[in-house]
């Protein structure tokens, strides 16, 4: 179940740096400069991206705690053979939501200001190369 939970797990973390990007190219097209785009993206996507982790992260507790309300006879159930099989991949979602939270929200905007550094420095050597041959 450890595999299942790392699947879910990919899907949601993959979709919050596709929309990271995707308002950051935007913002870009609409004359931002590198800088201020990721700034702005990053600030605007903090809030969905960290309410997302922790919504899930706390609706998935019970499940890895094995803490569960049997309705039926109104009392909480601990250690029940469901959470047994279903811990293992809460718990594989909760560290590594966290783990991707902070991925997401640090290291995505870095690299692609690493992205933007390196295309603007291959700009400036092609246009030296192009000078140099001009001479």
């Amino acid at each position: 179940m450890t595999g299942v939970g790392v699947l879910s797990l990919a899907g949601v973390v993959v979709n919050n740096a596709i929309v990271l990007i995707d308002y950051y190219e935007q913002l870009k097209e609409q004359g931002a400069s590198v800088r201020d785009a990721l700034i702005e993206a990053g600030l605007t996507r903090f809030r969905p991206v960290l309410l997302t982790a922790i919504t899930t992260v706390l609706g998935l507790v019970p499940m890895a705690t094995g803490v569960s309300f049997d309705f039926m006879h109104m009392r909480l159930d601990t250690g029940s053979e469901s959470s047994q099989w279903w811990g293992p991949m809460a718990v594989a979602v909760i560290f590594g939501l966290a783990i991707a939270t902070i991925l997401t929200l640090v290291v995505v905007p870095v690299l692609c200001s690493l992205q933007a550094s390196m295309k603007e420095r291959a700009a400036i050597r092609k246009a030296a190369k192009a000078e140099t041959a001009k001479v």
